[in-house]
């Protein structure tokens, strides 16, 4: 029997529980950028003004390492938060709260300056050596000083209001209400924005848990990440408090996925083809109409 359809849901139809959650706005700032555009002569038959030439400002394994650590924040923050009204700005629910604002404080104020500071030890032997590698190219204006590359590095978070000020009301009563109308708009595109990403989510999880086990013609699979797994548990552990859209339709197949991913780690993965054979049935039959709630959410906006 084929799944039953989603009905689709209008975008009004889609709230926040604000009483559930809170608005956090999370920056990463690096001191020096990593390319510069540059004028290079280019023998080419194509139209010289379509082309962009850049120039790669340091070799810096230490940098690298700084923005690599920024991506795995941003990463683990969405898969404790959702979209928000902005971006870079995400909703968090108030049960996971603690454990967000421990592992940003852990990350800023001991973490990264370690990463900084391994960076800035290297800063003017790294530059020196861009002065030799980039030539002709190579402009010392495209290098702040120490102290300015230094004091350029930092991360902050700071939590947002979504409450149009209510003084305005006694300033100009319709601004005030323009604003108010203005933001329960944003608040409901919002809405439809964290519904539809946590459907997106989960489907986009399973279908990934799928295609890992399924076996190729040659009867090999792919190679099994812990990722695979611990993404998924992490999501289907912490679904409820992130669903503050109360959408009813994916918690069903939420509580489905519980069941079938109770007791399944990796390590026994590993060891049995007969779990990866039977997960893989499982998780197939709930997947069409985890795929059918990702059609018939709202449309995702493009920020």
């Amino acid at each position: 029997m084929a799944p039953a359809t989603a009905p689709t849901l209008a975008p009004s139809s889609v709230k926040i529980d604000l009483s559930r959650v809170a608005m956090i706005s999370v920056s990463f700032h690096n001191g020096i950028g990593n390319m510069k555009k540059v004028k290079v002569k280019v023998v080419t038959d194509a139209d010289a003004s379509l082309l962009r030439h850049q120039k790669k400002l340091l070799e810096s394994p230490e940098l690298d390492a700084i923005r690599s650590a920024d991506g795995a924040i941003r990463r683990w923050l969405e898969l404790k938060t959702t979209p928000s009204i902005s971006e870079g700005t995400y909703t968090l629910p108030h049960g996971l709260l603690p454990e967000v604002i421990e592992r940003l404080d852990t990350y800023i104020n001991n973490e990264r300056p370690v990463l900084v500071g391994a960076f800035m030890n290297v800063y003017d032997a790294q530059v020196a050596h861009a002065a030799f590698a980039l030539g002709e190219h190579f402009r010392a204006n495209d290098y702040a000083s120490r102290a300015e590359v230094e004091a350029g590095f930092w991360c902050d978070y700071q939590f947002v209001s979504v409450e149009v000020p209510s003084d305005l009301k006694n300033v100009d009563s319709k601004a005030f209400a323009k604003a108010v109308e203005k933001q329960q708009k944003k608040l409901e595109e919002a809405a439809s924005e964290i519904r539809t990403a946590l459907r997106v989510a989960v489907s986009e999880m399973v279908t990934h848990l799928a295609t890992v086990l399924t076996p190729s013609a040659d009867g090999r699979r792919k190679k099994l990440y812990d990722t695979t797994v611990t993404n998924l548990a992490e999501f289907l552990s912490t679904f409820s408090l992130r669903n503050v859209t109360d959408d009813s339709q994916l918690q069903v197949e939420v509580e489905k996925l519980r069941c079938i991913m109770n007791g399944v780690t990796v390590e026994k993965l590993r060891e049995s083809e007969g779990l990866k054979d039977t997960l893989l049935a499982k998780v197939a039959a709930v997947a069409p109409t985890l795929n059918q709630l990702v059609t018939d959410a709202p449309a995702r906006r493009f920020r």
